[in-house]
């Protein structure tokens, strides 16, 4: 039998939520403490990334074991809750030390990134995940209940959508954040 690790997906959903909110600590005002908040963002995001590749790998198999005729709840996003956190995490964003940090070499030759690309991406990227990761653990905690193949589906759509779209666009910059060497002072 197929299963889906729900509950400890749900914490890694979790784990990113209470990482992204350390971007209001007002401890994030050195080279150091960046560079921490963004590695273990980075580890944070890879995990949820992760959860989606073993979460596609096994899905054939739930398909196959899944009730058919059970009805799927429909779970939505809270546009306002999303809006609100961006406000927030942007404006966080901005006291951040970012003159300290010089993009590495690979990300400006490949990407032609500049300082202000890494605070658009972050002010993107990581306010949908953090979203997005709500209806995921409500979808989770759903399959927990019982598999359905329409849950299943939007499990499959909405896992996608974070990974695809978010996450993938997402990595690279944190991967550029993380590196020390990036970093004024910390080389």
């Amino acid at each position: 039998m197929t299963e889906l690790p729900t509950s400890a997906f749900i914490n890694d959903l979790q784990q990113y939520r209470r990482v992204a909110d350390k971007a209001f600590s007002r401890r994030l005002a050195t080279p150091k403490s960046c560079r921490r908040y963004f590695f273990d963002l980075l580890i944070a995001a890879t995990t949820v990334y992760q959860d989606f590749l073993l979460t596609m790998a096994v899905l054939p198999g739930l398909y196959r074991q899944s009730d058919r005729k059970a009805e799927s709840q429909q779970f939505t996003s809270s546009n306002s809750r999303e809006a609100a956190y961006r406000q927030r995490y942007t404006t966080a964003l901005h006291t951040i030390p970012f003159v300290d940090f010089t993009p590495s070499g690979l990300a400006k030759l490949s990407f032609g990134w500049e300082r202000e690309d890494y605070t658009q991406a972050l002010g993107l990227h990581v306010p949908e995940i953090y979203e997005e990761t709500f209806r995921l653990e409500l979808r989770l905690g759903r399959l927990a209940a019982g598999l359905t193949r329409r849950d299943l589906t939007h499990l499959e759509v909405e896992f996608c959508h974070l990974a695809e779209n978010h996450c993938t666009f997402l990595l690279p910059v944190l991967q550029d954040l993380a590196v020390a060497r990036n970093w004024k002072d910390l080389e």
